[in-house]
């Protein structure tokens, strides 16, 4: 009967544990994608989102010039925002922006170190879209598609 209570039984359990509460963070956290207060954008779809943050596409859809804005690849919201929209890893995403640059067909958007950084940018930028921790947001910036 105590054999089933050896050290490798509770350092099993202890990373089911460690990871369910990493599972549980993630899904307690919401990424919201946002742009300044004043933007006549109201909604987009995840896939115009994601056509805009990869340069895809340059423009809002009330016809004004996308100018997005990254976080840091350190920062969380970065790490949902690749996943759920973009459908990339850190590594892919920088490949893919080496590439485009090489290529010519597009630059990299500007990158934020934080929230904070962006509603700063999104405030004084004409067409700025950036996505942020929903925990911060503010009534300098209006969310235009919750990331889930």
């Amino acid at each position: 009967m105590f054999g089933l209570l050896t050290p490798s039984f509770f350092m099993k359990l202890a990373g089911m544990c460690l990871l369910a509460t990493g599972a549980l963070s993630v899904a307690i956290a919401e990424t919201v994608i946002v742009v300044g207060a004043d933007s006549e954008v109201s909604a987009l779809s995840a896939d115009q989102a994601r056509s805009i943050f990869l340069g895809k596409t340059t423009m809002l859809p009330n016809g004004v010039p996308a100018v997005p804005i990254l976080q840091d690849e350190e920062s969380p919201v970065q790490a949902q925002m690749r996943e759920k929209i973009l459908g990339k890893s850190a590594a892919q995403l920088q490949s893919y922006w080496a590439q485009r640059i090489f290529s010519g067909k597009a630059t990299p958007p500007k990158v934020a170190g934080n929230d904070a950084e962006v509603k700063k940018y999104l405030t004084g930028t004409a067409g700025g879209i950036g996505y942020i921790d929903g925990s911060h947001m503010d009534d300098s910036v209006k969310v235009v598609f919750t990331i889930k």
